[in-house]
């Protein structure tokens, strides 16, 4: 937002009474000057240029402002040859705003409720007004899609009428998910919606994933998320820590690190959830979320041709006598690699930001085109949460814009604030706000990643373009209580470090993941009001044992591959045994899966946990935490599929009072969750006496019964419910529905939700 003592440039603004909290208002049909609200559009006017120095200025609500004969001000609806035409004369830090051509008189806000034109004077400090800038037009004036589109401040936020009923803090996947769902939610829901604030600490970095968008060339076939990973991450503070063995770091920037994540997607084994995370999180991603997350990463598979299924028949045959339960199958990749439909493009590969910056780019617009906040869901950037405090049961963070570390720390008020910083930074807030249980410890920990890279030559050439490249999976049982996701690469890109040889020759890559428990000797601690870090590597009871089972079924992949694909390992690289097999150690936090500083309830410590299995931190009932600190345990899988569930299962948590339907005993219900206006009408097949049939509106989120019990010795029938959606081809302002309803089947005692 830019304050200037004229308006510069035709836009958007708010028109200030200079040096005080007093805004130029429309209420009913009065022009009144009143405190700020950010949430409203009566203070929000669009100003164009008309000739020379005058300017026409339009409540972007109603109409035009206009004087009449006796200096009243109104709004007109419609644009005429009468409207008023307004001079802006600028002083030293204000302006004075006269009625063209009478420049001896002025707007005047002395009457606070009736604000009018009266006699110019100098000296009155209700004729000076500043302008305050909230969007202009056309956009040729905007140097990026930052400035375009996340005009909204921390300033405008603190300014809110009222708090928010939900701030989120950190836009990856654990914040950004949820953000988009509640944003959906909204929608449907209509009067019932939460009015929701993200707040990012860094700027729009990137439009989407990076693998949606350009890469450096002469690398590799490979995706090259390490590469935009190495360059937009940023560094923790440690203390005895192996930097050696460390590789990872944070991304501030809209979607976090779901800008260059991997996009393997797996679940965590059943095994690992029920023995790890509580019973009802393990039914609830079992259940539903799992699925639901699945569908929002538009999870692909690849074609399969006869050679690859060929490959995996041949790679689950081996080593039967270890009990290792392999099921190679494709590995779960979180992109649309193709739409079905004739001429629509592909989303390709899943980030929080693509949802975000769609968000933003489709706010609501005036009759002439301006672009106006959402009216329950703004997005702020550059903004760094710092603390939280609770004051009467209102949560208020206080943050700081990041682009302007020298200004003071403003204060955002919330109902709800869910903390979606990553596993460092969550906990970081809480420590500075002393709201973390005598329990924290800060264990941050992350799982082993061994791996084994090898080049292969095809023995005939033109093979390697017809089998294509293989990315596969499984899970191995290793021991009883220690099952490993295995990922094998085919002539295909990886996360892993690149090697120094020729990019034109295929490689193999054979990766284990490894669960352990949290560690305990890793700690999160404030320095300076800065988070320091302790972190070391989890040491397995049986290392060599696991190791030894890995080596071999590596081995024995290798053989089914030179089988199956006919291929020749080079020999420098070709192992002559299992104990060949010398696997690396991909550094902590290389594939960010860092995680567990805030944990959930651990089913085998019961009592050791910050958040319930509602991801509610302990004692406070206004705070939540979704991110990778929530995990109890660092499982054997990629932890994003898992978090996203748990971020959409939470928005549903946050929402569950509006969700919950009332009861249907004697009665047909429906909700409208369509998002829009829709008439509806039940049929009256049970016969029942007074049977309302007539038709009904229900808005976004309505709900409607009708009273349903059939006669004495009727047996209950299905009834139709018809559905009539608007007409879209109607002229705006105009509400007609379609001719021919949407026939949905409902019952006795039963809620229909309408989609």
């Amino acid at each position: 937002m830019t304050t200037t003592k004229n308006p510069d440039i035709a836009g958007v603004y708010r028109i200030q009474v200079h040096g005080e909290d007093l805004y130029l208002d429309l209420k009913d049909s009065s022009i009144v000057a009143s405190k700020l609200q950010v949430d409203v559009q009566s203070q929000i006017w669009a100003i164009t240029d008309a000739e020379g120095d005058l300017y026409k200025i339009k409540s972007v609500v109603k109409g035009y402002l206009k004087r009449l004969d006796n200096n009243d001000l109104i709004v007109q609806e419609e644009e005429e040859e009468v409207s008023t035409f307004w001079k802006v004369e600028a002083g030293e830090e204000s302006s004075r705003i006269s009625p063209s051509p009478n420049d001896d008189l002025a707007i005047d806000a002395s009457d606070q409720t009736n604000v009018k034109v009266a006699v110019s004077d100098a000296g009155k400090t209700h004729q000076k007004w500043i302008f305050e800038r909230l969007s202009v037009r056309p956009l040729d004036k905007i140097q990026n899609f930052s400035e375009s589109f996340f005009r909204f401040t921390a300033e405008d936020a603190s300014k809110s009428s009222k708090p928010y009923d939900i701030i989120i803090i950190g836009s990856g996947i654990g914040g950004g998910v949820l953000a988009g769902s509640l944003f959906e939610l909204n929608s449907q829901l209509g009067y019932q919606a939460k009015s929701v604030l993200l707040v990012e600490k860094g700027d729009l970095v990137f439009h989407s994933h990076c693998l949606n968008t350009a890469r450096p060339s002469g690398l590799d076939r490979g995706q090259q998320n390490d590469t935009f990973f190495a360059l937009f991450k940023r560094d923790y503070k440690f203390k005895d820590t192996d930097l050696k063995d460390w590789k990872g770091g944070p991304m501030y920037c809209l979607g976090g690190r779901s800008a260059a994540w991997g996009l393997f997607s797996p679940r965590v084994h059943d095994s690992t959830l029920s023995s790890h995370f509580p019973e009802r999180v393990c039914d609830d991603l079992l259940g539903k979320w799992y699925t639901k997350a699945e569908e929002l990463f538009k999870l692909s598979l690849p074609s399969t041709k006869l050679i690859h299924r060929h490959v995996m028949d041949r790679l689950n045959l081996c080593l039967p006598e270890e009990n290792l339960n392999l099921q190679w199958q494709w590995g779960r990749i979180a992109s649309e690699f193709q739409d079905p439909r004739n001429f629509d493009f592909a989303e390709g590969a899943y980030s929080t930001i693509d949802k975000l910056l769609e968000i933003a780019m489709s706010k609501p617009k005036t009759r002439d085109g301006w672009d106006l906040e959402h009216e329950n869901f703004k997005i702020l950037v550059k903004t760094e949460a710092r603390k939280l405090t609770i004051n009467n049961g209102v949560v208020e963070v206080s943050v700081k814009d990041t682009s302007r570390p020298t200004d003071p720390e403003v204060v955002i008020k919330g109902k709800k604030v869910v903390l979606a910083a990553g596993s460092v930074h969550s906990p970081a807030i809480l420590l500075r706000s002393s709201l973390q249980s005598t329990r924290f410890k800060g264990r941050l920990t992350d799982h082993d990643i061994l791996y084994w890279s090898a080049p292969f030559r095809y023995q005939t050439p033109s093979d390697r373009e017809d089998v294509g490249s293989m990315k596969l999976q499984t899970y191995v049982t290793l021991e009883k209580d220690q099952i490993a996701l295995a990922n094998m690469s085919i002539d295909a890109s990886s996360f892993l470090p690149r090697s120094q040889r020729p990019e034109d020759i295929p490689r193999f890559i054979m990766v284990f993941i490894l669960q352990n428990p949290l560690h305990q000797e890793n700690s999160i601690k404030l320095v300076e009001n800065e988070p320091v870090v302790t972190m070391k590597r989890y040491q397995h009871l049986n290392r060599d044992g696991l190791i030894k089972k890995m080596q071999k079924v590596t081995y024995e992949s290798v053989n089914a591959l030179k089988d199956t694909l006919k291929v020749d390992f080079l020999e420098d690289s070709d192992p002559k045994s299992h104990c060949d097999i010398k696997f690396c150690c991909l550094e902590l936090g290389g594939v960010a899966h860092e995680l567990g500083t805030v944990p959930m309830p651990n089913s085998t410590r019961t009592n050791d946990y910050l958040v319930d299995e509602n991801l509610k931190l302990c004692n406070h009932e206004e705070i939540y935490v979704c991110d990778l600190s929530v995990f109890p345990y660092s499982p054997e899988s990629n932890p994003t599929l898992t978090l996203a569930g748990l971020s959409l299962r939470l928005s549903h948590e946050l929402n569950k009072n509006a969700l919950e339907l009332p009861e249907a005993e004697g009665e047909v219900g429906a909700v409208n969750y369509t998002g829009k206006k829709i008439q509806v009408r039940l049929s009256n097949l049970n016969g029942t006496v007074d049977g309302d049939v007539s038709s009904h509106i229900l808005g976004p989120g309505e709900f409607k019964s009708w009273p349903r019990r059939p006669p004495n010795g009727v047996p209950e029938v299905a009834e139709s419910l018809f559905v009539y959606k608007l007409d879209q081809s109607t002229k705006d302002g105009e509400e007609k529905y379609l001719t021919k309803p949407e026939l949905i089947v409902t019952y006795l005692k039963s809620v229909t939700r309408i989609y």
